[in-house]
């Protein structure tokens, strides 16, 4: 079949004006949402150009966060002080794709050049000094040439520091096992899975708790995918999401990351799974009988708890392979035999709720 690549590019003096910004730049940072494997290689190109920090969105991780030089972290709602001061400092932000970016992104004296596909975003959130307009492949095949190669590679290197501590902190989280009343800790949990699965792994999460939990602990590869809505109001998207991947692949283990919540919405989905014999392996993130809220907003804590709820025991008896931990001595066991099961199975536990402060 034949699809169709329109080519949209920005002036010549356009392209002109924003290599002259990026060279003449002491310190810039990249930030920018692609799913084309192509895209990511130019972005790394122009990053290692210009010996620039370099950060992703969630949806970018499995392109960006591998083999990234100089990683500026993922940028979300949470914004960590280390990043927020790495932006400030560069003299040239340079956005791509990243229209729906936090708003603290853009407090920054920073010159801000915005490349968006849809004229439509450009600046329409945010101060923005060079406005781009263009796919991003043949926008950025265009600019690569008009970059000179930096020598100074302190920024970077300062950045890479910060986000290794960052990375450290998060190791740290995970190592405690369970609290004070001895329910797994959900860091862990995931610790715990990204140590076991697949290195060609497909993951599909759930918005909010296991997204962030997967963006934190699951590391890329150079084989691994990680599919997600990446928006709010999505909280019950893994499974949907996996159905899609399933009937798409072949010979790839698949897991589907879901919270509680996200999985009692579409309870339905389990006989789908059994209905048309996919293959995914669902973790369910139990925090059920947990006190919750979404604080999302400093003056909005809705109550989200969810009554306590065996989903172990449903999908037993719907016919699927499942399992319920609520013991640490049992969950090593448990994970092995849940990924080595032949066809679909469901492994149920009961975790903390995650801790913003330890992740970020």
């Amino acid at each position: 079949p034949h699809y169709a690549h329109p080519v949209v590019l920005p002036s010549a003096d356009d392209l002109k004006a924003t290599a002259d910004l990026l060279n003449n730049s002491v310190k810039t940072a990249i930030i920018a949402d692609v799913d084309c494997p192509v895209t990511a290689s130019q972005i790394k190109q122009l990053a290692a150009k210009l010996n620039a920090p370099l950060g992703w969105n969630l949806r970018s991780k499995e392109l960006l966060a591998f083999d990234n030089q100089y990683p500026l972290g993922c940028v979300n709602r949470f914004y960590p002080t280390w990043q927020k001061e790495a932006i400030q400092q560069a003299d040239v932000l340079f956005t791509i794709n990243m229209h729906h970016a936090p708003e603290a992104i853009w407090d920054t004296e920073a010159k801000i050049i915005q490349l968006e596909k849809d004229g439509v975003n450009l600046g329409g959130r945010h101060r923005v000094d060079m406005p781009l307009m263009g796919t991003y492949h043949d926008t950025l095949k265009a600019l690569l040439p008009l970059i000179q190669d930096k020598t100074d590679k302190q920024f970077g290197q300062d950045t890479a520091a910060a986000y290794d501590k960052l990375i450290q902190k998060q190791t740290a989280a995970a190592t405690n096992i369970s609290d004070e009343k001895g329910v797994i800790k959900c860091e862990y949990l995931i610790k715990l899975l990204n140590n076991k699965a697949a290195q060609n792994a497909i993951f599909t999460t759930d918005a909010g708790m296991a997204a962030t939990l997967t963006a934190a602990y699951i590391e890329p590869t150079a084989e691994r995918q990680f599919i997600q809505s990446a928006v709010y109001a999505s909280e019950g998207s893994a499974l949907p999401l996996a159905f899609g991947v399933a009937s798409a692949t072949e010979n790839r283990q698949l897991i589907a990351v879901c919270t509680g919540k996200g999985l009692s919405m579409l309870l339905g989905d389990l006989l789908t799974v059994l209905q048309m014999n996919l293959d995914i392996k669902i973790l369910v993130l139990n925090t059920s009988g947990t006190m919750a809220t979404d604080a999302t907003d400093a003056d909005d804590t809705a109550d989200c708890s969810l009554a306590k709820t065996d989903f172990a025991g449903i999908a037993t008896h719907l016919g699927l392979v499942a399992q319920h931990v609520a013991l640490f001595d049992e969950l090593d066991s448990a994970m092995n035999e849940w990924l080595n099961t032949k066809g679909a199975a469901l492994l149920d536990v009961d975790v903390t709720l995650y801790d913003e402060k330890a992740l970020f």
